[in-house]
């Protein structure tokens, strides 16, 4: 059996934190999608969110804050 060695990921100081983006696809998610950016809007801030709009017709991506 072959191991793997890891290469540990070495920020440029100890207080930068990793680079993240979380993206997700939608259409007409008016109920749902509100609750996924607050979620991961908490977790990784609204500015490394993006949504990837599908034709929606109800509205739910018009003026999103990421």
């Amino acid at each position: 059996m072959r191991r793997l060695k890891l290469r540990k990921h070495h920020p440029t100081s100890p207080t930068t934190p990793p680079s993240v983006l979380v993206m997700t696809m939608v259409r007409d998610e008016a109920e749902m999608l509100p609750r996924w950016l607050q979620h991961y809007g908490d977790q990784v801030g609204t500015e490394n969110l993006l949504v990837l709009d599908d034709n929606s017709v109800d509205g739910s991506t018009d003026d999103l804050p990421c």
